[in-house]
């Protein structure tokens, strides 16, 4: 499981880390979605909590539950708008990874 968990960690991390920083391409996306300009750097402090939840043993299961549900939004606002499976395929990636890791601390 710890390679998953890596791997889902810096998936996350990177994701978090740029809606933080607060890269275009994603502003852009989340304008599309809808969401507030507010949500970006809500969501990306969010994800990189996420990501040092799953590498702290006691909060795994929990931060792994919170990231698939984080994730199904992601994914939902993805259909919602159309997008290529392209763009949806990275929280689609990282939903599934959470739901493994989130099955493997159970």
């Amino acid at each position: 499981m710890t390679i998953v968990t890596l791997i889902a960690s810096a998936l996350i991390l990177i994701a978090g880390v740029a809606k933080l920083l607060g890269a275009k391409p994603l502003a852009d996306q989340f304008k599309e979605f809808g969401l507030p300009k507010h949500t970006m750097p809500l969501i990306g402090g969010l994800e990189v909590c996420l990501a040092i939840g799953l590498q702290i043993e006691a909060l795994t299961l929990a931060a792994s539950a919170l990231l698939v549900v984080t994730m199904v939004g992601a994914v939902a606002a993805h259909v919602k708008t159309q997008h290529k499976p392209t763009q949806s395929f990275p929280a689609l990636a990282v939903l599934i990874l959470g739901a493994v890791i989130m099955a493997g601390t159970m």
